[in-house]
């Protein structure tokens, strides 16, 4: 099988690290997760790893969440990318990411029972599509 490859978009090493702990405590089989700290290096490294879902900070340095967002989809409109952030749901930027096509949100400080419940999401639409096909 596999193994399911996450891809950690955070200019804070602390969230970057954080992170990576909860969704190998998380997951009982094989996963990859790659990291970087920077919008820039962001799409290179998507296309390059083929995540099955992307972790992105709405709020990254020169080049913001929603930039980075809108070049992901680009290339990949089915990608799995959830916003982390500490800003509100409310915030422009967030329901800006959510309308572009984010899957959705989850809050910082990082909880594990929130990516456990995005995660179960995903899976859950995961499998509602094979179904339907």
């Amino acid at each position: 099988m596999n193994p399911l490859r996450f891809l950690i978009i955070d200019d804070s090493r602390t969230i970057r690290l954080t992170l990576r702990k909860i969704l190998e405590g998380l997951n009982n089989e094989d996963i990859e997760v790659e990291e970087t700290d920077s919008g820039e290096t962001a799409l290179a490294l998507f296309q390059q790893t083929n995540p099955s879902v992307v972790f992105l900070d709405i709020e990254l340095g020169k080049k913001d969440g929603n930039a980075v967002l809108r070049e992901l989809l680009s290339v990949a409109p089915e990608a799995k990318v959830i916003l982390a952030t500490s800003a509100q749901p409310t915030d422009d930027r967030v329901t800006d990411a959510i309308g572009q096509g984010a899957f959705g949100l989850i809050r910082k400080p990082l909880r594990r029972d929130e990516i456990a419940r995005v995660l179960g999401e995903i899976e859950h639409e995961a499998r509602r599509t094979r179904r339907v096909q």
